[in-house]
């Protein structure tokens, strides 16, 4: 048995099948270009200061933008995305909820009461 930290083994598996699900589509589509579909209500909560950009290295065919240079990734997807709302976070990154739990509870709030 190897130490999982905190996470039950069941829990394990549940993150792991998780994961999976996120990053594939990552690595194998342009998923920028489906942003299009949706058709939902979308609110977009993106710190300004992102720069994630997995699979750098593996660069698909026909993209064009430098991955992880996204400090413009939240006004192109409300572009995309029609009718949503966007709430940039100034000076936050890939994980704002944790950087200033205040500053993206605000905007959570905010989004909430819409």
């Amino acid at each position: 048995m190897h130490n999982q930290g905190v996470l039950a083994e069941d829990d394990w598996h549940l993150i792991a099948w998780s994961n999976a699900l996120t990053y594939s589509p990552i690595f194998s589509e342009n998923i920028v270009d489906k942003f299009s579909q949706i058709s939902s209500e979308t609110f977009l909560i993106i710190g300004t200061r992102d720069r994630t950009g997995p699979g750098r290295g593996w660069l698909k065919k026909g993209v064009n933008r430098k991955l992880g240079d996204d400090q413009n990734l939240g006004k192109q997807a409300q572009v995309m995305i029609k009718g949503s709302s966007l709430f940039e976070l100034e000076g936050l990154g890939h994980m704002p909820q944790y950087e200033d739990y205040d500053a993206f509870h605000a905007a959570f709030t905010q989004v909430i009461d819409e």
